[in-house]
């Protein structure tokens, strides 16, 4: 069969439903059984493509801040606490580290976090936010608010918060056994 793809306003391949890899696949969850026809029936790959629209929605909504979304990464990483390392941050944002060292230095660059030696490991810098920081995070966060009601318009918040919760634990839990 002769497929025909194109490139989307970002340049991203864009695939017809037919040429979509079709399966069928009798799943079991919580002793219910169902059919997936395709591999973009499945949660997971759901969750991945619902990230990949955000990320776009952030990354839009954010450039007028200056910011890339995974800047956006790092300083909600920082939110809550005084000063964590850059091994810290990475794991939390799930980046490499070499790339979240690069990252921290343009944003300390920007005045937005500070880093400091860590006086238990002279090896290690410990990351923190500015004062600018904190208020670009007050600046940002309505945006962001606004665009998580938009999107969870007729949506039970905090059962949809209760099963992502629970979703990112058994994920968490299956890749660390894969290590």
């Amino acid at each position: 069969m002769d497929v025909v793809r194109g490139v989307d306003h970002n340049g991203g391949m864009t695939r017809r439903k037919s040429d979509r890899a079709r399966v069928n696949l009798p799943t079991t969850v919580e002793g219910e059984t169902y059919q997936l026809s395709e591999l973009e029936d499945l949660i997971p790959v759901r969750i991945v493509r619902i990230g990949e629209i955000f990320q776009r929605i952030a990354a839009a909504a954010f450039e007028r801040f200056g910011l890339r979304v995974t800047d956006l990464r790092i300083l909600n990483a920082l939110h809550a606490n005084e000063q964590i390392s850059v091994a810290e941050i990475s794991r939390r944002a799930r980046v490499d580290k070499a790339w979240i060292s690069r990252l921290v230095r343009e944003l300390e660059e920007k005045a937005l976090v500070a880093r400091t030696p860590d006086p238990t490991d002279s090896r290690a810098m410990l990351v923190s936010l500015t004062p600018a920081g904190r208020r670009m995070q007050e600046d940002i966060l309505p945006l962001a608010r606004a665009h998580e009601t938009e999107a969870l318009a007729g949506i039970d918040r905090a059962l949809l918060v209760s099963m992502l919760d629970r979703f990112e634990t058994s994920s968490a839990a299956l890749l660390d056994g894969m290590d």
